[in-house]
């Protein structure tokens, strides 16, 4: 769930969109974020102001989930 957390907010650019599409609410979504970044020790975002963009260790780890959905043929999600 972590994960696909990250992928949604990635893809979404805004937390209160991601977490509409996920259909939970946005605090549970930060809660989640911020999970996944204490389990990483990454910081995965770059926050300014109401939004926010993906760290550098956000960009790879984006781009590792891409490849490994590739790599599986699973649906990839830009």
């Amino acid at each position: 769930m972590l994960l696909q957390s990250f992928r949604v907010s990635a893809r979404c650019g805004c937390f209160m969109q991601a977490a509409r599409s996920l259909n939970i609410k946005s605090t549970l979504l930060r809660k989640q974020l911020a999970q996944l970044e204490t389990q990483l020790q990454r910081s995965l975002f770059c926050h300014s102001g109401n939004g926010f963009a993906l760290s550098r260790d956000g960009l790879q780890l984006q781009a590792q989930l891409m490849a490994l959905a590739r790599e599986r043929d699973l649906p990839v999600i830009e």
